[in-house]
């Protein structure tokens, strides 16, 4: 049922002015302007202005003034008949003896994209039988996932996320409870103690009842400050403090919740966020079967884990890896391809476009002193700091900073040798900042007062409205450390070298490195053969694409997704009948790898002949699109 507001929320009174008391301190036209005679000047002034810009601004007030009143009575009826309507019955299935129990914890419900898909499938798990039961955050944690780098918080940041998420759930008929009813006063006041008593070389690797809570809220930490090291200064250490209050009580919260719902399957947001990774390590500790979801690759769209967390991708590179040898189909090719070139252009993405392809490229290199013809590295960065805490990253060079100075340390050895570095673009100015302390040739003025020739390598700072696509369709090498341009290149059919142990490491399009002395090793031999380009190399990279990225998006007609973070029903919510099986092929797969019902990677089955030739015809004509850089 729902449940009432927080007793210990309270609000402030904040004593306001009478209007006689707005009248008198109101200053006089004459005050403002010197005088009636600078009154004069100053209503002079006003008429001076365009008459045009006058008259729009006189018609837009007046017309606001008119409209807002019934545009807010009519916004209050219709807002009166839907709350009105989130109270009656949406006619349930009633769950049978035996059915499977479905536990979701939702502790970043005001982001609205995720949380209308999440309630979406648990009322469609609903209508297939199965019990569920919905649990909301509470305000259990002073520093939370949703308010990164913020430089001033609210101070009812809490309240208006309970307020949001409360009618997020009312407007989607999804009873709930708070995660403060599974936590006993004595287990927060434990917590709130053992964090204080914490001394700050403890703060990292932070342990309770033997669970690393330290290491599960890592992750959260560096993209709180957007930083791929911590420093563990005062104000680092305050936030990891509050991170590991959150995450602990979460832990208590689920385990217990666990251990009286006795749930079969756990369906959780991201599983790499602080308190959605205290949920799943409490899931793991109880055996309870966890099913992650997250954005897809393209808009519109949803993926799952199973057991693993968002952030981690060895079970779908592995199915990715057994697909890799059967061709793919023509839809399915043309579909990878258009991915590809979509990226090009920020076109169907999920996330926010970093760029917008420029229509000379030749004018583009031309900018960091480059010809069309001339023969040159691309060295494509990371935007690491959502998985530098993950364990299998970062296994041959400690940090990325240390690839970077391997690159440059090799460059100063073969000056013959061109390279461009590009930094991504989503790098933050903290980071960039770090990483020019750390290699101060990357700064510009490194390299005003070298008279006698010029580096042999070319920087790209983050911030650079220059086109990354220009330079990779010229080089003949891309060094990556992880992105997804690497794949990107490869496609192309480019040579590309890999340094860390990310998400298509290992994969046949690529050379991965197992150490920083065989990176090195691939690179000296790179140099010398200069492979333009390899149509095997893109036959194994579209087919990735396709089994990694692009078949393990679900999409469904039943949600819209109208910006980053917000998405709607498309689908009545008090008449549910469009949520049953057989409905929406979408729904209808997500639920059946929640109920565990089909696997959630599929391999691809084997094709003909006919296939092969085809697919290999197609490639040909995708890659003959990027021979070289278009002029125009």
């Amino acid at each position: 049922m729902y449940q009432s507001w927080p007793p210990r929320i309270s609000l402030k009174v904040c004593k306001t002015k009478s209007m006689s008391e707005h009248a008198e301190s109101r200053p006089k036209p004459e005050a403002v302007t010197g005088g009636p005679q600078g009154f004069r000047s100053f209503l002079t002034g006003q008429l001076r202005q365009p008459a045009s810009q006058s008259v729009v601004r006189r018609i837009l007030r007046t017309a606001s003034q008119w409209l807002t009143p019934s545009v807010s009575l009519w916004n209050t009826r219709i807002m009166a008949v839907d709350e009105r309507a989130c109270d009656e019955p949406a006619l349930p299935v009633l769950p049978s003896v035996g059915s499977p129990h479905i536990v979701c914890f939702s502790p970043y419900a005001m982001w609205r994209l995720h949380s209308t898909w999440e309630f979406t499938i648990l009322r469609g798990l609903a209508m297939r039988g199965a019990k569920i039961s919905l649990i909301l955050c509470d305000g259990i944690s002073p520093s939370c996932d949703l308010f990164w780098q913020e430089k001033t918080l609210p101070w009812d940041k809490c309240v208006v996320c309970q307020a949001r998420t409360t009618q997020q759930a009312r407007s989607l008929r999804m009873p709930f409870q708070w995660i403060s009813h599974y936590i006993d006063r004595a287990d927060k006041a434990r917590i709130k103690d053992w964090v204080a008593s914490l001394k700050d070389d403890e703060v990292r690797h932070a342990k309770r009842e033997g669970q690393p809570v330290g290491d599960w809220v890592l992750g959260s930490v560096h993209s709180h400050f957007r930083l791929s090291r911590l420093e563990l200064n005062p104000q680092q250490l305050r936030i990891y403090r509050n991170y590991l209050e959150g995450a602990a009580l979460t832990f208590t919260g689920m385990r217990s919740a666990i251990e009286e719902l006795q749930p079969d399957t756990l369906w959780l947001f991201n599983g790499r966020m602080s308190l959605p990774r205290a949920a799943m390590e409490a899931a793991r500790l109880k055996h309870v079967r966890t099913v992650c979801h997250e954005r897809g690759v393209v808009r519109d769209s949803i993926s799952l884990w199973e057991n693993e967390r968002c952030s981690q991708y060895l079970q779908r590179r592995e199915a990715a890896r057994r697909s890799n040898e059967i061709p793919l189909t023509k839809s399915q090719l043309r579909t990878a391809c258009e991915w590809v070139k979509h990226r090009r252009i920020g076109k169907n993405l999920n996330w926010h476009p970093f760029m917008k392809q420029q229509r000379n490229s030749a004018a583009t290199l031309a900018q960091m002193g480059i010809k069309t013809r001339d023969q040159f590295a691309l060295v494509l960065t990371s935007s690491d700091d959502e998985f530098v805490a993950e364990p299998d990253r970062n296994r041959f060079f400690a940090e990325q900073y240390l690839w970077l100075r391997a690159i440059l340390d090799w460059c100063r050895v073969h000056p013959s040798e061109k390279l461009v570095i590009r930094f991504h673009p989503n790098t933050s100015p903290e980071s960039w900042k770090f990483l020019q302390n750390q290699l101060p040739e990357l700064r510009e003025e490194a390299h005003t007062h070298q008279v006698e020739s010029e580096p042999n390598f070319k920087v790209i700072p983050p911030t650079s409205s220059l086109d990354t696509y220009a330079f990779m369709d010229a080089a003949t090498t891309v060094l990556t450390y992880g992105t997804t341009g690497g794949v990107e290149a490869a496609a192309l059919g480019k040579t590309v070298i890999l340094a860390d142990d990310c998400w298509y490491y290992g994969l046949p399009f690529v050379q991965s490195a197992t150490s920083p002395s065989h990176f090195l090793t691939l690179l000296d031999a790179v140099s010398k053969t200069k492979v333009a380009r390899d149509p095997h190399v893109s036959q194994r990279a579209i087919r990735f694409i396709w089994d990694y990225c692009l078949s393990q998006n679900i999409h469904s007609r039943l949600i819209r997704q109208q910006s980053l973070h917000e998405a709607v029903p498309r689908y009545r919510t008090d008449e549910p009948s469009s949520l049953a099986h057989g409905k929406d092929p979408g729904l209808d797969r997500i639920t059946d790898i929640i109920l565990g019902k089909r696997p959630v990677y599929d391999i691809r089955p084997p094709v003909d002949a006919t296939v092969v030739a085809e697919e290999t015809r197609q490639l040909e004509k995708f890659l003959r699109q990027f021979v070289r850089p278009p002029h125009q």
